[in-house]
Protein backbone atom coordinates (compact mmCIF):
# COMPACT_ATOMS: atom_id res chain seq x y z
CA UNK A 1 0.00 0.00 0.00
CA UNK A 2 0.81 3.10 -0.92
CA UNK A 3 0.93 6.42 1.91
CA UNK A 4 1.39 10.25 1.22
CA UNK A 5 2.78 12.41 4.02
CA UNK A 6 2.70 16.30 3.97
CA UNK A 7 5.38 19.02 5.20
CA UNK A 8 6.00 22.44 4.95
CA UNK A 9 8.90 24.70 4.98
CA UNK A 10 10.16 25.69 8.18
CA UNK A 11 11.22 29.02 7.62
CA UNK A 12 12.56 31.83 4.82
CA UNK A 13 15.65 30.11 4.28
CA UNK A 14 13.88 27.20 2.87
CA UNK A 15 11.67 29.20 1.02
CA UNK A 16 14.70 30.98 -0.59
CA UNK A 17 16.01 27.59 -1.76
CA UNK A 18 12.53 26.90 -3.07
CA UNK A 19 12.42 29.42 -5.54
CA UNK A 20 16.45 29.04 -6.02
CA UNK A 21 15.87 25.84 -7.60
CA UNK A 22 13.36 26.28 -9.67
CA UNK A 23 14.07 25.44 -13.58
CA UNK A 24 13.19 29.06 -14.54
CA UNK A 25 15.71 31.92 -13.71
CA UNK A 26 14.34 34.05 -11.34
CA UNK A 27 15.83 36.73 -8.70
CA UNK A 28 12.91 36.46 -6.32
CA UNK A 29 15.77 33.88 -4.26
CA UNK A 30 17.61 37.10 -3.73
CA UNK A 31 14.72 39.53 -3.35
CA UNK A 32 13.72 40.77 0.93
CA UNK A 33 12.08 38.21 3.05
CA UNK A 34 8.36 39.65 2.91
CA UNK A 35 8.68 39.72 -1.30
CA UNK A 36 9.74 35.84 -1.17
CA UNK A 37 6.90 35.14 1.49
CA UNK A 38 4.41 37.39 -0.64
CA UNK A 39 5.62 35.14 -3.68
CA UNK A 40 5.28 32.05 -1.98
CA UNK A 41 1.76 32.83 -1.01
CA UNK A 42 0.52 33.74 -4.37
CA UNK A 43 1.99 31.00 -6.28
CA UNK A 44 1.36 27.94 -4.27
CA UNK A 45 4.23 25.77 -4.44
CA UNK A 46 3.93 21.99 -3.81
CA UNK A 47 6.26 19.58 -4.92
CA UNK A 48 7.30 16.02 -3.44
CA UNK A 49 10.57 16.10 -2.18
CA UNK A 50 11.69 12.50 -1.39
CA UNK A 51 10.27 8.63 -1.09
CA UNK A 52 10.51 6.20 0.66
CA UNK A 53 10.87 3.24 -1.68
CA UNK A 54 9.76 0.37 0.57
CA UNK A 55 9.84 -0.03 4.20
CA UNK A 56 9.92 -3.80 5.36
CA UNK A 57 7.93 -4.69 8.66
CA UNK A 58 8.99 -8.05 10.69
CA UNK A 59 5.27 -8.86 10.16
CA UNK A 60 6.36 -9.63 6.41
CA UNK A 61 4.26 -6.78 5.01
CA UNK A 62 5.75 -3.66 3.38
CA UNK A 63 4.63 -0.07 1.93
CA UNK A 64 5.95 2.65 -0.22
CA UNK A 65 5.82 6.04 0.13
CA UNK A 66 6.28 10.05 -0.87
CA UNK A 67 6.45 13.04 0.86
CA UNK A 68 5.18 16.32 -0.72
CA UNK A 69 6.01 19.80 0.52
CA UNK A 70 3.57 23.02 0.70
CA UNK A 71 6.46 25.85 0.46
CA UNK A 72 4.77 28.29 3.02
CA UNK A 73 6.16 28.79 6.84
CA UNK A 74 4.34 27.59 9.89
CA UNK A 75 3.45 31.41 10.23
CA UNK A 76 1.83 32.06 6.58
CA UNK A 77 -0.13 28.60 7.06
CA UNK A 78 -1.43 30.00 10.58
CA UNK A 79 -2.22 33.61 9.33
CA UNK A 80 -3.77 32.71 5.75
CA UNK A 81 -5.87 29.29 6.62
CA UNK A 82 -8.38 29.55 3.14
CA UNK A 83 -5.49 29.42 1.36
CA UNK A 84 -3.69 27.24 3.31
CA UNK A 85 -6.08 24.68 3.59
CA UNK A 86 -6.81 24.67 -0.15
CA UNK A 87 -3.02 23.84 -0.67
CA UNK A 88 -2.52 21.14 1.64
CA UNK A 89 -5.86 19.58 0.09
CA UNK A 90 -4.11 20.35 -3.45
CA UNK A 91 -0.93 18.21 -1.90
CA UNK A 92 -3.37 15.65 -0.89
CA UNK A 93 -4.94 15.15 -4.74
CA UNK A 94 -1.09 14.82 -5.83
CA UNK A 95 -0.43 12.19 -3.53
CA UNK A 96 -3.63 10.47 -4.94
CA UNK A 97 -2.99 10.86 -8.14
CA UNK A 98 0.81 9.03 -7.15
CA UNK A 99 -1.20 6.31 -5.69
CA UNK A 100 -1.19 7.12 -2.30
CA UNK A 101 -4.28 5.65 -0.19
CA UNK A 102 -3.93 7.37 3.37
CA UNK A 103 -1.87 10.72 3.79
CA UNK A 104 -0.82 11.75 6.49
CA UNK A 105 -0.27 15.75 7.98
CA UNK A 106 3.04 16.42 9.28
CA UNK A 107 3.35 19.77 11.65
CA UNK A 108 1.17 22.36 10.94
CA UNK A 109 -0.32 21.58 7.96
CA UNK A 110 -2.29 19.16 10.90
CA UNK A 111 -3.43 21.93 12.73
CA UNK A 112 -4.99 23.84 10.17
CA UNK A 113 -8.20 23.70 9.14
CA UNK A 114 -10.09 22.49 12.30
CA UNK A 115 -6.85 20.10 13.14
CA UNK A 116 -7.52 18.25 10.09
CA UNK A 117 -11.33 17.88 9.69
CA UNK A 118 -11.92 20.33 7.07
CA UNK A 119 -8.79 18.62 4.84
CA UNK A 120 -10.43 15.45 5.56
CA UNK A 121 -13.98 16.47 4.02
CA UNK A 122 -12.11 17.50 0.65
CA UNK A 123 -9.18 15.03 0.11
CA UNK A 124 -10.11 12.42 -2.01
CA UNK A 125 -8.35 9.56 0.66
CA UNK A 126 -8.28 9.38 4.38
CA UNK A 127 -6.19 11.75 6.43
CA UNK A 128 -4.74 11.45 9.68
CA UNK A 129 -2.13 14.39 11.83
CA UNK A 130 -0.51 11.39 13.52
CA UNK A 131 -1.03 12.88 16.62
CA UNK A 132 -2.15 9.99 18.37
CA UNK A 133 1.00 7.98 17.97
CA UNK A 134 3.12 11.20 18.70
CA UNK A 135 1.29 11.35 22.46
CA UNK A 136 2.21 7.80 22.53
CA UNK A 137 5.54 8.10 21.96
CA UNK A 138 6.25 11.21 23.89
CA UNK A 139 4.57 9.51 26.84
CA UNK A 140 6.65 5.96 26.28
CA UNK A 141 9.82 8.65 26.32
CA UNK A 142 8.91 10.60 29.05
CA UNK A 143 8.43 7.19 31.14
CA UNK A 144 11.56 5.76 30.47
CA UNK A 145 13.84 8.27 30.45
CA UNK A 146 12.12 8.97 34.27
CA UNK A 147 12.67 5.46 35.20
CA UNK A 148 16.03 5.93 33.92
CA UNK A 149 16.84 8.82 35.96
CA UNK A 150 15.33 8.15 38.72
CA UNK A 151 12.78 10.74 39.33
CA UNK A 152 9.76 10.48 41.59
CA UNK A 153 6.97 11.54 39.74
CA UNK A 154 4.32 12.09 42.88
CA UNK A 155 6.80 14.84 44.26
CA UNK A 156 6.82 16.99 40.72
CA UNK A 157 4.13 19.15 39.09
CA UNK A 158 4.73 18.81 35.63
CA UNK A 159 4.40 21.07 33.37
CA UNK A 160 2.21 21.25 30.28
CA UNK A 161 2.42 23.63 27.74
CA UNK A 162 0.34 24.37 24.49
CA UNK A 163 -3.01 23.01 26.41
CA UNK A 164 -5.38 23.04 24.80
CA UNK A 165 -4.15 21.88 21.89
CA UNK A 166 -4.75 18.03 20.76
CA UNK A 167 -1.33 16.90 22.05
CA UNK A 168 -1.17 18.35 25.14
CA UNK A 169 -5.12 17.77 26.28
CA UNK A 170 -4.14 13.80 25.33
CA UNK A 171 -0.98 14.00 27.97
CA UNK A 172 -2.97 16.39 30.57
CA UNK A 173 -5.95 13.75 30.43
CA UNK A 174 -3.19 10.53 30.93
CA UNK A 175 -1.86 11.97 33.02
CA UNK A 176 -3.90 12.97 35.56
CA UNK A 177 -4.99 9.33 35.42
CA UNK A 178 -1.94 8.34 36.52
CA UNK A 179 -2.20 10.90 39.86
CA UNK A 180 0.06 13.43 38.95
CA UNK A 181 0.15 17.04 39.62
CA UNK A 182 -0.09 19.16 36.41
CA UNK A 183 0.31 22.91 35.72
CA UNK A 184 -1.50 23.69 32.31
CA UNK A 185 -0.09 26.36 30.32
CA UNK A 186 -2.59 28.09 28.14
CA UNK A 187 -2.65 31.68 26.27
CA UNK A 188 -6.10 31.34 25.34
CA UNK A 189 -9.69 29.36 24.95
CA UNK A 190 -10.41 30.13 28.64
CA UNK A 191 -14.30 28.83 27.90
CA UNK A 192 -12.58 24.75 26.97
CA UNK A 193 -10.28 24.76 29.95
CA UNK A 194 -13.31 25.82 32.43
CA UNK A 195 -15.07 22.86 30.86
CA UNK A 196 -12.21 20.60 31.14
CA UNK A 197 -11.91 21.38 35.04
CA UNK A 198 -15.35 20.89 35.12
CA UNK A 199 -15.61 17.50 33.94
CA UNK A 200 -12.62 16.16 35.89
CA UNK A 201 -13.51 14.46 39.16
CA UNK A 202 -13.74 16.14 42.41
CA UNK A 203 -10.73 13.61 43.62
CA UNK A 204 -8.13 14.85 40.98
CA UNK A 205 -9.24 18.45 40.11
CA UNK A 206 -7.17 19.51 43.00
CA UNK A 207 -4.06 18.39 41.07
CA UNK A 208 -4.41 20.89 38.21
CA UNK A 209 -2.73 23.98 38.21
CA UNK A 210 -3.34 26.65 35.24
CA UNK A 211 -1.39 29.80 33.59
CA UNK A 212 -1.14 32.07 31.54
CA UNK A 213 1.89 33.09 32.18
CA UNK A 214 5.12 31.12 30.73
CA UNK A 215 7.73 32.31 32.69
CA UNK A 216 5.90 31.70 36.01
CA UNK A 217 5.16 28.08 34.76
CA UNK A 218 8.98 27.46 33.94
CA UNK A 219 9.62 28.48 37.27
CA UNK A 220 6.94 26.24 38.78
CA UNK A 221 8.31 22.89 37.31
CA UNK A 222 11.01 21.29 35.76
CA UNK A 223 9.38 18.10 34.46
CA UNK A 224 7.93 19.79 31.15
CA UNK A 225 6.23 18.73 27.85
CA UNK A 226 5.26 21.50 25.27
CA UNK A 227 3.43 21.38 22.41
CA UNK A 228 2.67 24.69 20.98
CA UNK A 229 1.96 25.46 17.27
CA UNK A 230 4.35 28.97 17.86
CA UNK A 231 7.65 27.76 18.08
CA UNK A 232 10.79 28.64 19.63
CA UNK A 233 9.26 30.09 22.67
CA UNK A 234 11.23 28.38 24.91
CA UNK A 235 14.92 30.25 25.93
CA UNK A 236 16.40 27.24 27.35
CA UNK A 237 19.05 29.68 29.43
CA UNK A 238 15.52 30.34 31.05
CA UNK A 239 15.24 26.48 32.77
CA UNK A 240 15.84 26.03 35.93
CA UNK A 241 18.69 23.75 36.56
CA UNK A 242 17.72 20.19 36.73
CA UNK A 243 14.83 20.69 34.09
CA UNK A 244 14.36 18.10 31.87
CA UNK A 245 12.11 19.19 28.88
CA UNK A 246 9.68 16.87 26.33
CA UNK A 247 9.67 19.33 23.12
CA UNK A 248 7.05 17.87 20.91
CA UNK A 249 6.49 20.85 18.97
CA UNK A 250 7.59 21.13 14.97
CA UNK A 251 8.64 23.52 14.48
CA UNK A 252 10.49 23.02 17.89
CA UNK A 253 9.73 24.72 20.76
CA UNK A 254 12.71 25.23 22.80
CA UNK A 255 15.38 27.67 21.08
CA UNK A 256 18.69 25.45 19.71
CA UNK A 257 21.53 27.69 20.79
CA UNK A 258 25.20 26.94 19.69
CA UNK A 259 26.08 27.10 23.62
CA UNK A 260 24.30 24.50 25.62
CA UNK A 261 23.44 24.11 29.11
CA UNK A 262 24.68 20.57 30.64
CA UNK A 263 22.73 20.66 33.52
CA UNK A 264 19.45 20.60 31.88
CA UNK A 265 18.27 18.04 29.38
CA UNK A 266 16.01 18.66 26.13
CA UNK A 267 14.42 15.54 24.96
CA UNK A 268 12.93 15.33 21.10
CA UNK A 269 10.01 13.94 21.96
CA UNK A 270 7.45 12.38 19.42
CA UNK A 271 10.79 11.21 16.90
CA UNK A 272 10.84 7.30 16.38
CA UNK A 273 13.16 4.74 14.14
CA UNK A 274 11.79 2.95 11.40
CA UNK A 275 11.72 -0.59 11.82
CA UNK A 276 15.32 -2.55 11.61
CA UNK A 277 16.21 -4.14 8.37
CA UNK A 278 15.60 -0.70 6.92
CA UNK A 279 18.27 1.47 5.79
CA UNK A 280 19.04 4.71 4.88
CA UNK A 281 18.53 3.39 1.45
CA UNK A 282 15.19 3.12 1.63
CA UNK A 283 15.53 6.93 1.48
CA UNK A 284 15.32 8.35 -1.80
CA UNK A 285 16.02 12.11 -1.87
CA UNK A 286 13.82 14.33 -5.16
CA UNK A 287 15.30 17.59 -6.88
CA UNK A 288 11.49 18.17 -6.84
CA UNK A 289 12.11 21.04 -9.82
CA UNK A 290 14.43 18.88 -12.20
CA UNK A 291 12.83 15.73 -12.30
CA UNK A 292 14.90 14.26 -15.32
CA UNK A 293 17.88 14.68 -12.66
CA UNK A 294 19.01 11.39 -10.90
CA UNK A 295 19.84 12.89 -7.19
CA UNK A 296 19.21 9.74 -4.74
CA UNK A 297 23.35 10.12 -3.46
CA UNK A 298 25.07 13.16 -4.20
CA UNK A 299 22.66 14.70 -0.92
CA UNK A 300 23.21 11.75 1.24
CA UNK A 301 27.07 12.16 0.90
CA UNK A 302 27.79 15.51 1.20
CA UNK A 303 25.06 15.46 4.31
CA UNK A 304 22.58 18.69 2.47
CA UNK A 305 20.32 19.45 5.22
CA UNK A 306 18.07 21.18 2.58
CA UNK A 307 17.39 17.47 0.88
CA UNK A 308 17.93 15.04 3.59
CA UNK A 309 16.60 16.93 6.76
CA UNK A 310 14.28 18.85 5.28
CA UNK A 311 10.88 20.15 7.37
CA UNK A 312 12.61 17.72 10.47
CA UNK A 313 12.81 14.14 8.43
CA UNK A 314 15.76 12.34 7.88
CA UNK A 315 16.09 8.61 5.96
CA UNK A 316 15.57 6.73 9.98
CA UNK A 317 14.40 8.90 12.53
CA UNK A 318 11.59 10.19 11.85
CA UNK A 319 8.23 11.96 13.25
CA UNK A 320 6.27 10.00 15.05
CA UNK A 321 3.03 11.40 12.59
CA UNK A 322 4.79 9.89 9.87
CA UNK A 323 5.02 6.68 11.71
CA UNK A 324 1.41 6.64 12.51
CA UNK A 325 0.80 7.05 8.82
CA UNK A 326 3.08 4.43 7.50
CA UNK A 327 1.89 2.15 10.09
CA UNK A 328 -2.12 2.43 8.70
CA UNK A 329 -0.08 1.60 5.27
CA UNK A 330 1.20 -1.52 6.45
CA UNK A 331 -1.91 -2.55 8.01
CA UNK A 332 -3.95 -1.74 5.07
CA UNK A 333 -6.10 0.90 7.54
CA UNK A 334 -7.61 3.48 5.06
CA UNK A 335 -8.58 5.68 7.84
CA UNK A 336 -8.65 9.02 8.97
CA UNK A 337 -7.43 7.76 12.55
CA UNK A 338 -6.55 10.86 14.12
CA UNK A 339 -8.27 14.23 13.84
CA UNK A 340 -9.80 16.98 15.94
CA UNK A 341 -8.70 18.61 19.34
CA UNK A 342 -9.85 15.80 21.54
CA UNK A 343 -8.12 12.40 20.83
CA UNK A 344 -9.53 8.85 22.09
CA UNK A 345 -7.10 7.70 24.44
CA UNK A 346 -8.04 3.82 23.54
CA UNK A 347 -6.96 4.38 20.19
CA UNK A 348 -3.66 6.14 21.35
CA UNK A 349 -2.63 2.60 22.65
CA UNK A 350 -3.79 0.82 19.68
CA UNK A 351 -1.68 2.48 17.00
CA UNK A 352 1.37 2.43 19.87
CA UNK A 353 0.50 -1.59 19.92
CA UNK A 354 0.74 -1.65 16.21
CA UNK A 355 4.09 0.22 15.64
CA UNK A 356 5.09 -1.61 18.02
CA UNK A 357 4.34 -4.55 16.56
CA UNK A 358 5.11 -3.27 13.02
CA UNK A 359 8.75 -2.69 14.45
CA UNK A 360 9.18 0.85 15.43
CA UNK A 361 11.73 1.87 17.66
CA UNK A 362 10.65 4.19 20.35
CA UNK A 363 13.62 4.01 22.83
CA UNK A 364 16.43 5.87 21.21
CA UNK A 365 16.35 9.75 21.96
CA UNK A 366 17.82 12.59 20.67
CA UNK A 367 18.16 15.74 21.38
CA UNK A 368 18.24 18.52 19.15
CA UNK A 369 18.62 16.01 16.35
CA UNK A 370 21.47 13.99 18.19
CA UNK A 371 21.83 10.80 20.05
CA UNK A 372 21.49 11.22 23.91
CA UNK A 373 24.31 9.07 24.92
CA UNK A 374 23.62 6.54 28.37
CA UNK A 375 26.75 8.79 29.24
CA UNK A 376 24.60 11.82 28.80
CA UNK A 377 22.12 9.98 30.90
CA UNK A 378 24.46 9.35 33.82
CA UNK A 379 25.56 12.77 33.73
CA UNK A 380 21.94 14.52 34.09
CA UNK A 381 21.36 11.88 36.81
CA UNK A 382 24.26 12.77 38.65
CA UNK A 383 23.40 16.80 37.69
CA UNK A 384 19.55 15.95 39.15
CA UNK A 385 20.29 14.55 42.42
CA UNK A 386 21.89 18.01 43.01
CA UNK A 387 19.57 19.71 42.38
CA UNK A 388 16.51 17.91 43.15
Amino acid sequence: MKFGFIVHARGIGELRKAFLLRHDISLIPFKPGEVIMSKSLEEGLIRDIFTYRKIYSPRHVSCSGKVFCVFLTPEQLLENQVRAVDLVVEACCQAEKWGAEIIGLGAMTAVVGSRGKEIKTNSPVPVTTGNSLTVYSSLKAFRELVKKLEIDLYRQRVVIIGFPGSIALAIARTLLKDGLKLLLVSRRQARFLERFLSGLDDSIRGNVETTTDLSDALSRGKIIFSATSSGSIIDPDNLQPGSIIFDIAQPRDVVNKRKKRKDILVVDAGTVSLPKGNGTDVHSVSLPFFPFIPFPVLAWEYGSPFFINYSGIGPLYIPSCLAETITLALEERRESFSLGRELDLGRIKEIGALSERHGFIFNRFLSFEKNISEENLEYTKRILKKVH
